[in-house]
């Protein structure tokens, strides 16, 4: 290279350019370039990303070149262009819908390539020179962090730099630079391997190496050459060198030496102490008496009248039913009474919301699958509701003139049952119907929806407010002394920039002479240079954007004021008023999933209509409350399922149509019925239309579907009709189904009937419970005989719904119901009815729970919930005779009333403590005089292979003293030949078999021994080391590979079973795999001719 024709070279870093000024003979050229592509080029790009350089080439003379006044400006402007980013050049992204810097992607090199190259244009001319053409594999990472990392730009900048000098050097041939890029390579590699540098860095950079050599057209051999061979030729050795050292300590040989010098008598004996304690606790247990010790409490307390009630959130599920009960009740009764006396209290609306939200947080999730639940749920939260609302308009009488946004159609859904609810739903109806009225004649806004409007209730409340007037004029205040405090931090922030850059600008940077080899060098340390310091310092200077708080708008600004200081009973109201829309009613758009859910594991069938066609049939909205047309039901006749006659299907179809006449069909069905009544689908029709109330009544509290069952002559001949269908059904409890519905209808009836026909009606239900109480012993007599599980479960869910149907028949007023129970033989049947719901319910749904309801004591105490009928016996449930018996032996509980295999068994719990405290199941078999006692498997684990721990069943015989390992497959049939026994032998114990053969422990000397030499192949507790007394041979077992072994006594061979004259190799080196774990080489004994073989396990 001649120093007459110099070129410079300059990274313009934030303007992401490569500038290269270059003389050539009458002129000097400056070529601009771009250096990291953007990253959409990169990412849309497949394979390569072809590059030219340079972008462009402008001549200037050496007159203009050479003035000292341009040389400053050019210094000056490439400076301010390394260091100052322009926002139009920036990579753009949109976000909240405005155009934002890309600060993760490179800036347009423009300012270089477009704006240098024009003002030099201007005093020079345009040239086409001779370029370079680069294939770059560009990368873009980014993970986890604010920017991504990118190939070295500064890199790029060299080498292309590089590339053209020396290409034009030669006339256009490329031979030079790669020549160059090698030699250069190589002077790295010889550092590397001067210095502790990885072997995988190595590899890669002997590997660049070899590629750049590959690159070469004709490469000549001459000195440059023989020195890079013998940099690479050193980097190969060291990497051979390495190799060989990780060999050698990975292939240590085997000590098999030590085989020989081991005793194998000194190595039979286990040591097993937790399991000698269990043994000597068994033995000298003592017999206790265990009186059970159980004091019931009330997880339900009952309601002050006057305290607002408030639901526990930790409320057991046997009683979570009870509380919301009580919860509801104290809502019928007291609210009205309780709000009339707070309703002038600050506190009032927060109270009631506080009710209201633990409310629903425990009924929500209770009711989710029952709909008569769900209503009374729905219901109170109305009422509720209802409360907050009066207290708000009492507080705020403009809000009256807004809408509530409350739906009113929606609460006809509601399945109410009583005359009370219906009258309670009559008045949450009536309240939204004046509320929505009142807010129409006024014309006000939606007040959840209105923002910044002259009608909206915030700017009419901030108008009438002094306090949010002057909260409004303190934060303009505040505001306007934060933005004049946040000028002057600007023009503060301001000068010291200008400060800093005019302080680095009159400096120079600062380089340090480094001295690499025989090269000497400046190297510039920016961490270490004043001048780069202060413009580091420069950039560091940030300030935070400074927003006007309010909106420009006088209205939104009243508004947002209201907002920020929104009145405690208006945000209440606000909050509770929304709540039964989002939360309640769950208006929200569901996606598309499957209506139900019946995995094929638990499938037994559905629970309400078999048929689907059916239920569409049921389908009635406030919009449609008569329900499917007779021609739509005509229409559908061919959808009529298989077990279903036609007739009986377009009867049914029909039942629900006409919300006036339903009642009407329902007479007619009962007087001369073409449905079946025992079917669960007619059963399900009939609870959906007595418990249906739609439409709305302007006036009376009854709905107008059910204003029918009012008249006298009307009742009178449903009563009638359902007498005649009870007396039908009477002597086959196979017809529960059917008492289920007439049941239902008589408790309907009554609470609408007139009331002449409260006596009958009572008599009626009296009868219905007298036949269900009388299938129900017959039940449950039959469950009692019954020995197929399968069948005594499926009677089991018949018995509860039997139940189930007497408890509807005491669903009467609590007037009424307080006289019936003044009766002692029907609260008798109530308490007997309850405990057989609550008992069997559960173990009807579990078929494989055998041992739920447990006796430990001869002793009992008896204790029955008179809310949930749950009956304990000793603190535990019973739901039938139990299978087991109290236990007469020393630390034992109960005995098992069936005989297994001959032996009767005894249960028991006993705690162990020591290291670690353990509670074990006692199990004790007798027969005659033989006992035998279960040994939890804790007590051997880690002691013996751990086959011998998990596959089998450990028994000790007192009789013997010994410890019989059963197999776990066939537990009962003990002092079996074939078993494992752990014999007494000094101080420990030997595991023998009947065979001679004595398993050896892992513990031991010798098994430790072989397991280091095995360890390759199999864990040492999966390892069994069988010692055979009359062949004195110790064989080795792997079970897991099926693999044996076996090893002689004072010899230091092992030698394979499977493959013939084959034994485990001291040197374990094959030559390859190295560091692969899980092998081991068995050479064969060979002739000096023979060929070396070798066998792999793995």
């Amino acid at each position: 290279m001649n120093m007459s024709d110099p070129v410079a070279l300059f990274h313009i870093t934030a303007q992401n350019a490569g500038l290269l000024i270059r003389k050539m003979n009458d002129s000097f050229c400056f070529e601009t370039f771009e250096l990291s592509p953007s990253s959409e080029s990169v990412m849309t790009n497949k394979g390569r990303l072809v590059r030219q350089f340079p972008a462009s080439a402008t001549r200037l003379s050496p007159n203009n070149f050479e003035n000292s006044e341009f040389q400053e400006v050019l210094v000056n402007t490439l400076a301010k262009m390394a260091k100052q980013t322009v926002a139009e050049v920036q990579q753009k992204v949109r976000k909240a819908k405005q155009e934002q810097d890309e600060d993760r992607d490179t800036a347009r090199p423009r300012i270089v390539t477009e704006l240098l190259t024009s003002i030099i244009r201007g005093i020079g001319k345009s040239i086409t020179v001779e370029g370079v053409c680069k294939n770059t594999r560009e990368v873009v990472l980014w993970s986890r962090s604010k920017l991504p990392w990118r190939r070295s730009p500064v890199w790029l900048l060299v080498r292309v730099g590089l590339h053209l000098t020396m290409k034009r050097l030669v006339d256009g041939s490329d031979e030079t630079y790669k020549r160059f890029m090698i030699f250069l390579m190589a002077q790295v590699l010889h550092i590397a391997n001067n210095k502790p540098t990885q072997s995988e860095v190595i590899h890669i950079m002997v590997t660049k190496l070899s590629r750049r050599l590959c690159k070469l057209e004709k490469p000549q051999d001459g000195p440059w050459l023989q020195e890079i061979s013998s940099v690479v030729s050193i980097a190969s050795a060291c990497l051979h060198q390495r190799w060989t050292n990780i060999c050698t300590r990975l292939q240590k040989p085997l000590d098999l030496e030590k085989l020989s010098k081991i005793k194998v008598e000194d190595n039979l004996r286990f040591s097993v102490p937790e399991m000698d304690e269990f043994v000597f606790a068994i033995l000298h247990v003592k017999k206790t008496t265990q009186n059970s010790i159980f004091e019931p409490t009330s997880s339900v307390s009952t309601l002050e009248t006057q305290d607002l009630p408030l639901l526990a959130t930790n409320l057991h599920k046997d009683y979570t039913s009870f509380a919301l009960a009580m919860f509801e009740t104290w809502i019928r009764d007291y609210l009205s009474q309780w709000i009339n006396g707070h309703i002038e209290q600050e506190s009032c609306c927060e109270k009631l919301q506080q009710s209201l939200y633990s409310y629903h947080n425990t009924a929500a999730d209770w009711y989710s699958r029952r709909p008569e639940g769900a209503s009374r749920m729905l219901l109170t939260i109305g009422e509720l509701w209802i409360a907050i609302d009066r207290a708000a308009v009492h507080k705020y009488p403009m809000l009256r003139e807004y809408k509530t946004e409350v739906p009113t159609d929606v609460w006809q859904a509601l399945s109410i049952h009583s005359k009370d609810d219906m009258a309670r739903l009559h008045r949450l109806e009536s309240h939204l119907l004046e509320r929505e009225r009142t807010a129409a004649l006024h014309g006000r806004p939606s007040i959840f929806r209105s923002y910044g409007e002259t009608s909206s209730f915030s700017v009419r409340y901030f108008i009438k407010s002094a306090k949010l007037q002057a909260k409004k004029m303190e934060i303009e205040k505040s505001a306007s002394q934060h933005r004049q405090d946040k000028i002057k931090e600007f023009r503060r922030l301001e000068q010291k920039y200008q400060d800093l850059m005019a302080s680095s600008e009159k400096m120079i940077c600062n380089y340090l002479s480094v001295r690499s080899f025989d090269l000497v060098y400046d190297e510039h340390i920016s961490s270490s240079c004043n001048r780069c310091c202060l413009e580091q310092q420069a950039k560091g200077l940030r300030i935070a954007v400074h927003e006007w708080p309010l909106p420009e708008n006088l209205l939104e600004a009243q508004s947002t004021v209201f907002e920020l200081e929104i009145p405690r009973s208006f945000s209440i109201w606000h909050d509770v008023t929304f709540f039964p829309i989002e939360d309640v009613l769950g208006y929200k758009s569901l996606g598309e999933r499957p209506e139900f859910s019946y995995p094929l594991a638990s499938y037994q069938g559905l629970a309400l209509c078999r048929a689907k066609v059916l239920k569409r049939f049921l389908t009635r909205t406030w919009a449609q409350p008569n329900g499917q047309t007779p021609n739509g039901v005509i229409a559908s006749q061919s959808d009529c399922p298989d077990y279903m006659p036609l007739g009986e299907f377009k009867a049914l179809a029909l039942l629900p149509f006409g919300h006036r006449i339903q009642w009407m069909s329902i007479l007619v069905q009962l007087a001369m019925p073409a449905i079946d009544f025992n079917l669960p689908e007619t059963n399900y029709f009939l609870a959906s239309d007595e418990y249906a109330n739609r439409p709305y009544g302007a006036v009376e509290v009854e709905r107008p579907m059910h204003r029918r069952l009012l008249k006298a002559e009307f009742g009178h001949q449903m009563l009638t009709s359902l007498t005649q269908c009870v007396s039908r059904v009477k002597e086959s409890w196979e017809s529960h189904t059917s008492l289920c519905s007439f049941t239902l209808l008589t408790t309907r009836l009554q609470t609408l009937a007139d009331l002449s026909l409260s006596v009958p009606i009572q008599e009626l239900l009296s009868t219905c419970r007298k036949i269900s109480y009388s299938w129900l012993l017959r039940l449950v007599e039959k469950v009692q005989e019954t020995k197929d599980d399968a069948q005594r479960a499926e009677l089991l869910n018949i018995v509860v719904h039997v139940a189930l149907i007497c408890a509807e028949s005491f669903k009467t007023d609590d007037e009424v119901l307080s006289q019936i129970l003044a009766d002692s033989r029907q609260a008798a049947i109530l308490v007997e009815v309850s405990i057989i719901i609550y008992s069997n319910s559960s173990l009807a749904n579990n078929k494989d729970d055998h041992l739920q309801s447990i006796m430990f004591d001869s002793h009992l105490q008896v204790h029955l919930s008179a809310l949930t009928g749950e009956l304990l016996v000793d603190g535990c449930p019973l739901s039938r005779l139990p299978h087991v018996a109290p236990s007469d032996l020393p630390g034992m509980r109960f005995c098992a009333t069936k005989i297994f295999s001959s032996y009767k068994v005894h249960f028991g719990m006993q705690d162990f403590t020591g290291d670690q405290t353990h509670r074990d199941l006692l199990v004790q078999l007798h027969k005659g005089s033989s006992t035998l006692d279960l040994i939890p498997s804790r007590t051997m684990r880690d002691l013996l292979p751990h086959h011998f721990v998990d596959n089998f069943v450990h028994w000790y015989h007192r009789t013997t003293g010994t410890i019989e390992f059963c197999d776990i497959s066939d537990v009962w049939f003990t002092k079996k030949p074939a078993n494992w026994y752990f014999r007494r032998d000094g101080s420990g114990w030997k595991l023998d078999h009947c065979t001679n053969v004595i398993l050896m422990p892992p513990s031991s000397q010798l098994a430790q021994t072989i397991a280091t030499i095995m360890s390759p192949i199999g864990a040492p507790l999966r390892i069994h080391l069988l010692y055979s007394v009359e062949e004195k041979v110790i064989d080795i077992l792997i079970p897991d590979l099926q693999l044996q072994f076996f090893l002689k006594p004072g010899e230091s061979i092992i030698w394979s079973r499977q493959f013939r004259n084959m034994r485990i190799d001291n040197g374990q080196s094959l030559g390859t795999l190295i560091g692969l774990a899980l092998y081991s080489v068995e050479p064969p004994i060979a002739t000096q001719r023979a060929p070396l073989e070798r066998q792999i396990c793995n």
